[in-house]
């Protein structure tokens, strides 16, 4: 939808049925949101809404016991499927019938339904590859259904050890000011060269508290809910991005600006950025 006078204006149509959302990752982040979501699909029927939120996650890893504490797990989730276990959870104790697929998002993920319908994807990933899919896969989904919709919007959840960033853009034809997505801003996010080595999975809940600390993702979560909170409640937004830092106790917002976005060196009504289908 087209932004005016600094303001985001919600697509109406995301006001008559259910809202699909695609929640890619259930780890760390994920599965933070995961539970989020049902609490906003509960004030979302409360406060009128005629669907709420049909969720499906995404995920085809298995929990750890590093995952336990920073992440919605338990000792006794303890190689179970993220995705599966976590919806589980929640449709139990919220009575909701969310979606689990345990599997990978490749590059033909694209060619199935499962982005072709989707109103919001929610990438909670930590890889750059794992974003040029999530673009690619939109991109070839926005081609299938061309004129029956403007735009899907891609919610990009990231973070360090202590700090993180949520951006909200969207995927389609530059119809408007359409909202940069995280790609948009941070193009070296399409280069998998730019990613760290991995240093293999953490062996103890102590050893990732050193990599990571133990509310990031949390927060990365909680400031990404209430985004869409703040969207489908006042039907509006004035800023789609936040960036925060754990040890400072700063936050700061990208506000629904050209000249804001122009900091990053993205211009307003650009195509989203590219990406090679033919590659990984």
């Amino acid at each position: 939808m087209p932004t005016l006078n600094g303001k985001h204006l919600l697509d109406a149509r995301l006001l008559d049925d259910a809202v699909n959302v695609v929640v890619i990752g259930a780890g760390g982040s994920g599965s933070h949101m995961v539970a989020d979501l049902a609490v906003l699909d509960q004030s979302m029927i409360d406060l009128g809404h005629p669907g709420g939120l049909q969720v499906t996650v995404v995920d085809y890893d298995s929990v750890s016991a590093a995952n336990i504490g920073r992440a919605r797990f338990y000792a006794a989730d303890v190689g179970a499927n993220k995705a599966q276990t976590i919806v589980q959870r929640v449709n139990a104790c919220f009575g909701i019938q969310f979606r689990a697929i345990s599997g990978e998002v490749t590059a033909e993920t694209g060619e199935s339904n499962l982005f072709d319908e989707a109103d919001i994807v929610i990438g909670c990933v930590d890889t750059r590859e794992s974003r040029r899919l999530i673009l690619s896969a939109l991109t070839k989904a926005r081609a299938k259904r061309y004129g029956r919709r403007q735009s899907t919007y891609w919610l990009d959840l990231g973070n360090g050890s202590d700090d993180g960033q949520i951006v909200l853009g969207e995927v389609g034809e530059p119809q408007g000011l359409r909202l940069p997505c995280v790609t948009d801003l941070f193009p070296e996010m399409l280069d998998p060269a730019h990613d760290p080595k991995d240093a293999g999975p953490s062996c103890s809940r102590a050893e990732a508290l050193t990599r990571q600390s133990a509310f990031v993702n949390k927060a990365a979560s909680m400031h990404a809910v209430t985004l869409l909170s703040v969207l489908f409640r006042q039907g509006q937004l004035e800023h789609t991005g936040v960036f925060f830092n754990l040890l400072t106790q700063r936050t700061s917002v990208l506000p629904c600006t050209t000249q804001a976005w122009g900091r990053f060196g993205y211009v307003a009504g650009a195509s989203t950025s590219k990406v090679d289908d033919g590659e990984e």
